[in-house]
């Protein structure tokens, strides 16, 4: 006993206790520069201090605001022949009562404002509007009785008036959108050539209902051209005009818990995400990313030593779907399937119980 007690600590056959397995995994966010906001930079911290948030979430919805407000009015100039638009796809990562939304309310606040200078007069627009429509529908009705005269007359008919056509009904200046389809973003881009902002509570609902309704990808395609701001033509059978947008500029800001965020990153590392999300969408918190790796470089005298075992992976995928079911509300069934995909991310395909070590 006396000659075991006397054996040095660093003697001891067994490692060290890796306690960052303890935390939850993921990295802190980079602090946020808010010197490059300029004077706006005492705005963000009084409102995020007013929201009990990050300042970063209320600066990136400043920043996806500003964007969708100056869409097609400034473009960058990034080099001879080659500009850019001003616009982001924002998504405030964290989870459920971080105070996402009243971050993006702070920015919303200065947004509304704008719409209501923008709609100033425009109930005089719809009154003209209604004017015109009735005075054209009235010189249709003089074109129509006109050609029916001549044609009772054996006398060539007239040709219909530019008095006789319909006008465009006016749209009222708007900045933000919800949950619209791709054919009102179309109609919208069409109409308001500004620039416009698309606003989710929840950005999982507007990845989720691409396609919803049998698009076969074209949703998509459209999702990625209106991040381009490049002209952009809509044919519809239903209209015998194709609509022309000059700059189809649509920003995207809303938040993203933790949890939906499993599957787009698992996306990223084989190449195949969503709507171009590896290089569209910027997080306002750095996406769940694990510190340690599991394999040990070539060359390591420890490398022989067993890694992953299938207990291992299995305590992993549990530790997933119970913080997918509980903390993320989510039904077992789908916890079960987010946490696979993230425990296969993270560790690889699941070893057989035979299998000592990861491959």
């Amino acid at each position: 006993m006396q000659s075991r007690i006397r054996v040095p600590r660093s003697a001891s056959p067994w490692p060290d206790a890796d306690l960052t397995l303890l935390g939850t995994g993921r990295r802190p966010a980079p602090e946020f520069p808010l010197p490059l906001l300029g004077s706006w930079a005492e705005w963000v911290t009084t409102k995020a201090h007013g929201a009990s948030a990050p300042v970063d979430y209320v600066a990136v919805a400043l920043l996806g605001s500003v964007g969708a407000a100056l869409a097609n009015v400034r473009w960058p100039v990034a080099g001879a022949g080659w500009s850019e638009p001003p616009l982001l796809w924002c998504a405030e990562v964290g989870p459920p009562s971080s105070s996402k939304s009243p971050s993006m309310d702070a920015a919303f606040d200065l947004v509304r404002f704008a719409e209501d200078r923008m709609g100033l007069g425009f109930e005089a627009e719809q009154k003209k509007f209604a004017t015109s429509r009735q005075t054209s529908e009235a010189h249709l009705e003089a074109w129509k009785a006109a050609v029916k005269t001549a044609v009772k007359n054996g006398c060539p008919p007239p040709v219909m008036p530019s008095e006789a056509q319909p006008p465009d009904a006016p749209v009222r200046p708007r900045i933000r959108v919800a949950d619209a389809t791709v054919e009102a973003l179309g109609a919208l881009a069409a109409a308001l050539p500004r620039g416009l902002l698309l606003v989710r509570d929840e950005l999982a609902g507007w990845l989720g209902a691409l396609d919803k309704y049998g698009g076969s990808g074209s949703d998509r395609a459209f999702a990625i051209e209106m991040y381009g701001g490049r002209s952009y033509v809509v044919d519809r059978v239903k209209n015998p005009e194709p609509l022309q947008i000059r700059h189809l500029s649509v920003g995207v800001l809303g938040g993203v818990p933790l949890v939906p965020l499993v599957p787009i990153a698992a996306a990223q590392r084989r190449g195949s995400a969503p709507i171009g999300a590896n290089d569209a969408i910027g997080t306002g918190v750095p996406v769940d990313h694990r510190t340690f790796s599991p394999r040990r470089p070539a060359g390591d005298p420890a490398a022989a030593e067993p890694l992953i075992t299938a207990a291992d992976w299995l305590a992993h995928y549990e530790e997933r779907a119970a913080i997918c079911e509980l903390d993320g509300g989510l039904p077992r069934p789908e916890a079960e399937q987010l946490a696979q995909a993230d425990t296969i991310a993270a560790l690889g395909p699941q070893p057989s119980p035979a299998d000592r070590r990861m491959p």
